[in-house]
């Protein structure tokens, strides 16, 4: 999974850890360090003033498969995914419509949840499928 190569954990969210994962080991509780909260860094595409990002999250406080932070993201099965642009918060029907098929609706639609506008639990081929056209269409952004 290409999209995986581009996602990392935002620099709060790792001391944050470090400091729980110090608790633990003193502790002698090694098995929360599974359970505790992880945030990742989105995906830029596109170009200055025109910016698209893909937010990737997967950890004990996600809608993902399974629910627990794991260093190897290629254990997840699903993940917890929202799309934004400068305008704020959007969907993949606005900002990719030529892609959009009736499988992927009816996945979508299973997926959203409108109260935090963010995708739960979207399969990971599917996130795959959702990057490589996000790519076609904005490229990755340089800075």
């Amino acid at each position: 999974m290409e999209f995986l190569k581009h996602i990392k954990e935002n620099d709060e969210s790792k001391k944050w850890r470090l400091t729980l994962l110090s608790r633990y080991i003193h502790e002698g509780n090694t098995n929360d360090i599974v359970y505790s909260p992880r945030k990742m860094e989105g995906i830029t595409f596109g170009k200055k003033g025109a910016l698209v990002g893909l937010s990737v999250q997967a950890s004990s406080v996600h809608r993902c498969e399974p629910e627990k932070t794991l260093e190897d993201l290629t254990t997840y099965t699903e993940m917890e995914i929202a799309l934004y642009n400068t305008d704020g918060v959007t969907t993949v029907e606005e900002l990719l419509p030529e892609c959009v098929d009736e499988d992927m609706i009816k996945h979508l639609q299973e997926c959203f949840a409108d109260y935090c506008d963010c995708y739960f639990y979207v399969k990971v081929e599917f996130i795959e499928e959702l990057y490589h056209a996000l790519v076609e269409k904005y490229g990755l952004y340089e800075d």
